[in-house]
């Protein structure tokens, strides 16, 4: 999970235990009948990879049952409403050895528990309305009363070495940065509106995972897949102090920028410590160049500082907003804030 939100990282985790618990700790599956609904009305709305939650990221409140097969997303709207009428505000589906599908409510309107459902246990700060998801690979969360305005082109550039104590540390520093990435992609409406890229930063080269203009990156399931496979890849390799940034502001600055009719931007996750230790003037360089480049259609450069709060002269270079990991108490609702409310 997030490392990211060290100060309720431990009462999150507990939670999504819970979550994942009542979801696949129920009765033995049972055939539900769905009563038929006009239109799947979560088209007009969002979904995300994970929990329902609200802006803050706490799980609201929602009643769950395994059914025998998955027959996609309108079956979970049309079981969800059938049993609930008007009360539910989104669902879930949860699949991996069980099907299971969630209905989620208003913490101030929940209905009485029908008999066959399981409670699932909630974040008891959670206010509606849905806003996002706990990300969890598995679960896929629908909302049906979000509407999202948001357009953008967004490449998540993620560091794959990092300083640390032993190869498997920084291992696991690179996985809690490929895990803020999935977070992120699950916060964000992902689609024709609003598409992302993903890259990998070695440490001397960087390597397109999901390339901008692809279906994939319009595709918020697959992405969360790239950056699930991002995370198995990883090896010894990434024990390392330095990366090469110098590409991120020129052939991916281009791409961002090639729509100027979209706002577009970085996300850089990583320590920041460069190849060169002496050219962060030079990438400072690069940046100004980039702006007399591409002009307003630049992209923003919005940086995580993994591994502590102290900046370094390359993020003060180039960043044009720089987020701490375990400073930022709702990181990634404020990231995905700056993208969509700019």
């Amino acid at each position: 999970m997030l490392a990211a939100r060290r100060r309720r990282g431990r009462s999150l985790a507990v939670t999504a235990g819970l979550v994942l618990a009542a979801l696949v700790q129920l009765a033995a599956p049972t055939s539900v009948a769905a009563a038929p609904v006009t239109s799947y009305q979560a088209v007009a709305g969002q979904n995300w990879t994970g929990f329902c939650s609200d802006k803050n990221f706490n799980t609201l409140p929602f009643y769950s049952k395994e059914v025998v097969s998955y027959e996609g997303a309108q079956q979970g709207f049309d079981i969800c409403y059938a049993t609930f009428g008007s009360k539910f505000i989104g669902f879930s589906w949860y699949a991996k050895q069980t099907y299971a599908v969630a209905c989620y409510f208003d913490p101030q309107d929940i209905p009485a528990l029908p008999d066959g459902w399981a409670s699932g246990r909630y974040d008891g700060e959670a206010e509606a309305p849905i806003a996002g998801a706990w990300f969890e690979p598995g679960v896929t969360c629908y909302s049906i009363r979000a509407v999202s305005n948001c357009s953008a082109r967004v490449v998540a550039a993620v560091d794959r070495t990092f300083a640390a104590a032993n190869s498997s540390a920084a291992i696991a520093l690179a996985q809690s940065a490929y895990g803020l990435a999935g977070s992120v992609v699950s916060a964000l409406p992902i689609g024709k509106n609003v598409s992302m890229g993903l890259v990998d930063l070695d440490r001397k080269s960087i390597h397109w995972r999901v390339k901008l203009d692809t279906l994939i990156s319009e595709e918020k399931a697959k992405l969360v897949d790239k950056v699930t496979q991002a995370q198995s890849s990883l090896d010894a390799s990434s024990w390392s102090s330095n990366t090469r940034f110098q590409p991120l502001l020129k052939g991916v600055s281009n791409k961002l920028a090639s729509d100027s009719n979209i706002p577009s931007y970085l996300l850089l996750v990583s320590d920041g410590l460069l190849h060169d230790a002496e050219s962060w003037v030079n990438l400072s360089n690069l940046k100004q160049g980039m702006i007399r480049r591409l002009g307003d259609t630049a992209p923003q450069i919005l940086c995580l500082q993994m591994s502590g709060a102290e900046t370094t002269p390359y993020f003060e270079a180039v960043c044009d907003k720089i987020f701490y990991e375990g400073v930022t108490e709702d990181l990634v609702a404020a990231i995905a804030s700056t993208i969509c409310n700019a």
